[in-house]
């Protein structure tokens, strides 16, 4: 059913729709009004945009009878415009610098004159997009070579206003491993990771876990943060990575970088050491090599691109180290020897750009990627417990059709393909088969073995799209279609048969977590379509962007079966279809108006509903039958053997599915989560160059999932009273009748009272003065929400965060490069942040800390439960201290001939900051110990060759 606002959406969407043409612009534009000396209005004038990125030249058009005209589907570039009708001068703007997804507003005024007579004037580029409500930064050439960052899509992206990291990146340190990347609240999965304008996400966390991309072979990113158009599925990070295509002549590039892990400050302070941290995360040594070349093969028609880049991170892990005991069944700390986290990623990229004729093209690229990690584990766990990571086949592929048919008619075809298939999880060579995986729950620390079982997975996503416009000098509409297929298949084991891992309390025996392994699953997308109709309709001052996206999405699980293992038979499952099979409807509206009329003053406003992103791990692998499952069991090892026989393991408190019919199913009515994102701001050119914005966004989530264990009720939990170790209050924990301990039947539904929202401003600044070019500004918001709908009432603690004094946090950034004197260039960025956790997943994350405490029967001895966690703080009263890294680079240009080589000397973390950035939230002797710090400060030395 569709609610009444978005079927208020709808109605204004498709009345505007059906009154006008409409448009999109898939790429950048060039657009404007021609006019004569008296202001009147010039329809018929022939307008040429030229460049030497495009492998056809020119692009042209004629102003239509309001004497506009738009040019679309431009590359990234500096482009000059010639306008030119009979009886009047030619006139040509020169050195307009257009940037990826912009919309550059360039208008003439023509003379009376001879047409052989032409007139130069040097462009100023346009630095306020009038056709679109979307917030965006694009980062050219300029700024990927110049500001100091890990050369990766997450280090970059968090140099820009309101985008957090899961985690950050210090000189590269955080870009060997997934880094999730959020903005205004948005989940991680949400985001449009696209090359040349084409999603190439993909499967695994929902497609919030992307490729590794070589950065070399792109000329520009773009990332747009707010208001997207119905050209994407999602409302996180739409980001834009626009390849190199070559040229009409041979050109080469080379970055080299290197950073020797002695050229690292020691920043382990006393403080630090105080909290019973005993080594920090520190740098054994960074590398990074990039080449690149490109050119014709035929000029004019069939051009090429090439990169090569091998980078790699080897890092001590936090408190991590080499177990002294040879028998790996305690783990004694060797602290001489912490354990070092080896990384190391190979690509080699080629893309090729064919001309076919004057009005179609063809692009085609592969990028084969290697990628090898060999010890994957966190703090505090012993060298030996760190699992190996193995490539399999990683690649991405793209193949895109340009045809422009008319100067009015673009089509628009192509393929891409994103393969992760990798295996990890695998043990160290001095592991035995019968080793067990061991941890202790209070300290935390890990050691003997992986904690968890060898693990293969192959997600392979394709994406198919077409799409037409038609264009007109004041309307563009764009409709068309994003198909995605794919699925993954997912295989875990454990050596020997142990399928379990054992659990200890301050070291004594306390519980083991069985897995229902061996176990091979496989889900597959049946079609994941988005099919949309985007309009862009400018009347005066006016241009209104009304949207509709229609989403279809299917999954099913496939046949699969495993052999027999130490906790589970045999089993075989049928195929299930329709896992799920959504169809929703996802409205948009927005509007930019030009106040002054002069293109430098917009205000902004912007409503659209998003449906959240799916694959295969968010909906259909949590229904298979064979999904891996775990289950804590009580353990005490009552014969001191220190190993879990199975006739001293408790009793079930979550049965495994062997028969097919499975213990946790969707409501069959249950529908596809969504948000509405709302925007409304104002953008000023205050000089040339040079541009400020100021913007309010709000997010809410809507039918948010609940699980529903619907074989027992709140009546079967008994409140049995605890005091808070922190401070003596009295707490409820719930303790479960015995006769329903195992009785299990869940069941997925959606919610009418879960709430999330965010609400929060953006104020930022553009300026592109003196040779410079720096960006930046200021970000405060705030997550609220209610998840009081829950089936177990230990949740209720704090489920209601309206009722609590939940702070708004404030983020700063700012970046860019400056011209000095003797040819030296200055760059560098800065990021503040406020005191939020790093969280290890995509998930909207709470920012403040808690103090979990583990009640289990040696606190409750009656406790049918293996143990029950208590949230002993309130949410928004504990953080972490705020912390800056500031990143600066100082480099010096050298020309030789055609070569430009330029030496560069790079300080990652000026200040040496030693801020926490995690700590243990766990009640016990370990609580608010560091388990990672900001790495402390690094040099580099590097070059890069241009030629």
């Amino acid at each position: 059913m569709v609610s009444r606002r978005s079927a208020v959406v709808v109605l204004a969407a498709l009345i505007v729709s059906g009154l006008l043409p409409g448009r999109l612009y898939a790429q950048s534009a060039i657009a404007g009004v021609v006019k004569d000396a008296t202001g009147a209005v010039l329809p018929g004038v022939t307008v040429e945009a030229a460049s030497p990125v495009l492998i056809e030249k020119v692009r042209t058009v004629v102003t239509d009878e309001a004497g506009q005209y738009l040019i679309v589907d431009l590359r990234p570039g500096v482009y000059s415009v010639t306008f030119t009708l009979e009886g009047f001068s030619t006139l040509r703007r020169d050195g307009i610098e257009l940037p990826t997804s912009f919309t550059a507003t360039v208008n003439a005024d023509l003379r009376i004159g001879a047409l052989e007579e032409t007139i130069n004037v040097s462009g100023q580029s346009p630095v306020v997009d009038m056709r679109s409500a979307t917030q965006q930064q694009v980062l050219n050439k300029e700024l990927l070579e110049s500001v100091p960052t890990g050369r990766n899509l997450w280090g970059t992206g968090a140099t820009l206003t309101g985008v957090t990291l899961n985690a950050p990146d210090v000189g590269g340190t955080g870009g060997m491993q997934q880094v999730y990347m959020t903005v205004h609240g948005s989940q991680a999965r949400d985001n449009a990771i696209q090359v040349d304008g084409m999603s190439v996400n993909g499967i695994e966390g929902n497609g919030a876990i992307q490729q590794y991309f070589n950065q070399g072979m792109f000329e520009e990113w773009s990332y747009q943060t707010s208001a997207l158009s119905a050209e994407v599925q999602g409302s996180g990070v739409r980001m834009n990575m626009v390849p190199k295509d070559g040229g009409n002549i041979f050109k080469g590039s080379m970055f080299w970088s290197h950073t020797p892990g002695e050229w690292q400050s020691n920043n382990f302070t006393s403080a630090l050491r105080a909290t019973g941290l005993r080594a920090p995360n520190r740098v054994d040594q960074i590398l990074d090599l990039n080449l690149g070349l490109g050119g014709p093969v035929v000029k004019e028609r069939l051009w090429f691109f090439s990169s090569f880049r091998r980078w790699g991170v080897d890092q001590t892990i936090s408190d991590s180290f080499y177990n002294l005991d040879p028998t790996y069944r305690t783990y004694k700390p060797d602290l001489s020897r912490p354990t070092v986290d080896d990384n190391l990623i190979k690509s080699g990229v080629v893309r090729l750009t064919y001309q076919m004729t004057s009005q179609h093209k063809f692009a085609a690229y592969l990028d084969r990627i290697v990628k090898f990690r060999g010890h994957e584990c966190n703090a505090p766990t012993a060298e030996e417990a760190c699992g190996i990571r193995w490539p399999k086949l990683y690649f991405t592929a793209q193949a895109k059709y340009t045809g422009t048919l008319s100067n009015r008619v673009l089509v628009e075809a192509g393929w891409s393909e994103n393969n992760e298939s990798y295996n990890t999880q695998a043990t160290q060579a001095s592991v035995k088969p019968t080793d067990i995986g061991r941890s202790d729950r209070i300290t935390s620390e890990k050691w003997s073995s992986v904690i968890g079982p060898y693990y293969f997975r192959a997600p392979i996503r394709h994406t198919f799209v077409g799409s037409l416009s038609y264009v007109t000098g004041s309307h563009a509409f764009k409709t068309g279609f994003q198909l995605g297929k794919g699925g993954n298949n997912l295989q875990r084991s454990f050596p020997n048969g142990l399928d379990l891992y054992q659990e200890y309390r301050n070291g004594v025996p306390a519980s083991v977590v069985v897995y229902n392994t061996p176990q091979d699953a496989a889900e597959t997308i049946k079609y994941d379509l988005g099919l949309y109709a985007q309009d862009s309709w400018k009347y005066k001052r006016l241009t209104l962007n009304p949207g509709l996206r229609i989403e279809l999405f299917n999954s099913y699980i496939r046949e699969n079966g495993a052999p027999a293992g130490r906790f589970v038979p045999a089993r075989h499952f049928d195929a299930i279809e329709d896992m799920p099979n959504w169809k929703d409807t996802a409205p948009r509206f927005g509007l930019v108006y030009d106040v002054l009329g002069d293109g430098k003053t917009a205000v902004k406003a912007h409503v659209g509903k998003y449906v959240t992103a799916f694959s295969t791990t968010g909906f259909a692998e949590v229904y298979d039958p064979m999904v891996v499952q775990t289950d804590r069991r009580t353990w005490s090892d009552p014969n001191r053997d220190d190993i879990a026989q199975d006739n001293e393991i408790g009793p079930v408190q979550t049965p495994f599915n062997i028969s097919g019919v499975t213990v946790r199913t969707p409501d069959p009515d249950i529908e596809r989560p969504y948000q509405w994102e709302y925007n409304v701001g104002v953008q000023r050119e205050l000089t040339n160059g040079l541009s400020i914005s100021a913007g309010w966004v709000r997010r809410e989530f809507r039918r948010l999932f609940w699980t529903d264990n619907v074989l027992t009720t709140f009546d079967d939990y008994t409140a049995v009273q605890i005091l808070s170790p922190l401070d003596g209050t009295s707490i409820p924990v719930y303790n479960l009748n015995v006769a329903k301990r195992g009785q299990v039947r869940q069941i997925d539904k959606n919610s009418d009272r879960n709430r999330r929202s965010y609400n929060g401003v953006d104020i930022g600044f553009t300026s592109r003065v003196g040779g410079g070019n720096l960006f930046g500004g200021v970000n405060a918001g705030r997550q609220i929400a209610t998840i009081c709908e829950v089936d177990d009432p230990n949740n209720l603690r704090f489920c209601d965060q309206h009722d609590l004094d939940v702070p708004y946090l404030t983020q700063f950034k700012l970046a860019g490069m400056y011209p000095l004197p003797y040819g030296v260039q200055l760059s560098g960025s800065w990021q503040g942040y406020p005191g939020a956790q790093f969280s290890g997943s995509g998930d909207v994350a709470e920012p403040s800390l808690n103090v979990n405490y583990i009640v289990d029967r040696t606190i409750v001895p009656t406790l049918t439960q293996s143990s029950v966690t208590v949230q002993l703080v309130e949410p928004g009263t504990k953080f972490l201290k705020r912390w800056n890294q500031i990143d600066v680079r100082l480099g010096r240009k050298f020309q030789f001939r055609n070569v430009n080589v330029q030496g560069q000397f790079d300080i990652f973390n000026l200040l040496n900051s030693s801020s926490i950035l995690a700590v243990t939230q766990t009640f016990g002797p370990s609580l608010d110990r560091p388990t990672r710090i900001l790495q402390g400060r690094l040099f580099a030395v590097g070059a890069q060759v241009n030629f």
